[in-house]
């Protein structure tokens, strides 16, 4: 008689290991049934450069060197603006080197940095200005559009291929490569062309431009406002003593101290902050260097005006920014420089009534329902950059205009909603027109 050892329970683990896959197969099948599923064969950017395009395959060695292989293979949202390898070679050239990996890693990596922008921008967004973000560099590229077809990227290269999409972002492909401009604020004044000969001097004689070329630290920033012969000449300005009989009109208080006076106009203009032309069209009024002295700021259609003035008793027409000169929004490494078309100065004002709308946010006049009825428009916290708010549950202030709104007390039929609630919005702070000097009633 024989005796049979069976093993139960490595057959019962079969057994239910077979009737699980059996179920998950079954799930699978029920779960995929009727439904269409697309696989992408999108590529990384280093990906489309080896596979597809290795005309831009040189970039891809400094990348190596420079420790940010990972970082254009990994997923994410970049715009790149990557040079050809001819482009590479002819900056090599101009350098006197023989390959981009012969610079030191520290230089690569600035290099790469300031091709990379953290977010998916199309050629479509662009504007002729700085870009909407920064580099990687934490500097702004600007683009511009100089004929046809044609944009160029930082007044130094012309894209040759436009959105070219990846898994990870986009590319743009560009005929030479991008380098931010190691020369200040100051500097860049000091290179600017003979027509431009008495700004030069005065504020070189007020002791500006060495201010603008000596503070270059990270967090020195400068807006230069330029004016050029041309632009004085508007006011019959056409030397030191024609803008000194001006400004003792503008500022009676320093009538008999011209040093003062060239140092107020050298002053009032420069902002100290870092605005190019997007971001003066965002701001209602910009204090200068000059103590108390602001600069007023208006949009119209696509046209910035500086310092248009209306009161009960005057209208000022104001001065608009030369945004097609080569010298608005040209960067530097401590600021930006910003063009006119004419004159500007500090003037001294006293105390005038004020009317001003909440709802004039320089975001909601851009707005294409700006008082035009019905629509209304969500704001979070920080997208207005003249009124902020915070508080709970995913706070919002909406903007609404409304035809039938002569009923109510609403002007020009638009008004703000603001829920002021213990659990939504606890707080505000609002920027309010320019105030001159003086006493009011509020």
């Amino acid at each position: 008689m024989k005796t049979y050892s069976i093993n139960l329970g490595s057959k019962i683990k079969s057994i239910l290991l077979f009737c699980i896959a059996l179920t998950l197969f079954s799930s699978c099948k029920d779960y995929m049934e009727g439904k269409t599923f697309v696989v992408s064969d999108a590529r990384m950017i280093d990906e489309y450069i080896e596979q597809k395009d290795t005309t831009m395959s040189e970039f891809l060695k400094v990348a190596d060197k420079a420790g940010f292989r990972g970082m254009l293979h990994a997923y994410g949202t970049n715009t790149c603006f990557i040079p050809t390898n001819e482009a590479i070679s002819i900056y090599c050239k101009r350098m006197g080197i023989d390959s981009l990996e012969a610079l030191p890693t520290a230089d690569l990596e600035k290099l790469i940095k300031f091709h990379i922008v953290r977010d998916s921008i199309k050629s479509a967004d662009f504007v002729d200005g700085r870009m909407l973000k920064a580099t990687m560099l934490g500097k702004f590229l600007t683009t511009k559009s100089i004929s046809e077809g044609v944009l160029r990227v930082n007044r130094q290269a012309n894209i040759l291929q436009k959105d070219i999409h990846v898994a990870n972002g986009i590319i743009h492909k560009i005929d030479y490569i991008l380098t931010p401009n190691p020369k200040t604020v100051g500097e860049m004044i000091d290179q600017l062309p003979d027509s431009y000969s008495l700004y030069k001097s005065i504020m070189k004689e007020a002791g500006i431009t060495d201010t603008l070329t000596i503070n270059n630290g990270n967090n020195s920033w400068y807006t230069a406002i330029l004016q050029s012969n041309a632009a004085f000449a508007t006011q019959n300005i056409t030397d030191k003593a024609s803008l000194l009989q001006k400004m003792k009109v503008a500022q009676p208080d320093y009538a008999n101290d011209p040093v003062k006076l060239l140092q107020l106009y050298a002053q009032y203009h420069v902002v100290n902050r870092l605005a190019y032309a997007a971001d003066l069209s965002l701001s209602s009024a910009e204090l200068t260097l000059a103590k108390n002295q602001a600069i007023t700021i208006k949009t119209k259609d696509s046209t910035l005006i500086l310092n248009e003035y209306k009161s009960l008793t005057k209208f000022e027409t104001g001065v608009n920014v030369d945004k097609n000169s080569e010298w608005t929004d040209m960067s530097c490494s401590n600021g930006v420089m910003i063009d006119l078309q004419g004159y500007i100065q500090p003037v001294k004002r006293g105390a005038e009534a004020v009317y001003w709308e909440v709802s004039d946010q320089p975001e909601i006049k851009k707005l294409k329902v700006y008082r035009n009825a019905p629509a209304g428009v969500s704001f979070k916290p920080g997208e207005l950059s003249e009124l902020n708010f915070g508080g709970k549950n995913n706070p919002t202030i909406v903007y609404r205009t409304n035809s039938y709104a002569t009923n109510y007390q609403f002007v020009n039929s638009d008004y703000l909603m603001i829920r002021f609630y213990p659990n939504i919005i606890q707080w505000m702070e609002i920027k309010t027109p320019l105030l001159t000097e003086g006493v009011y009633n509020v």
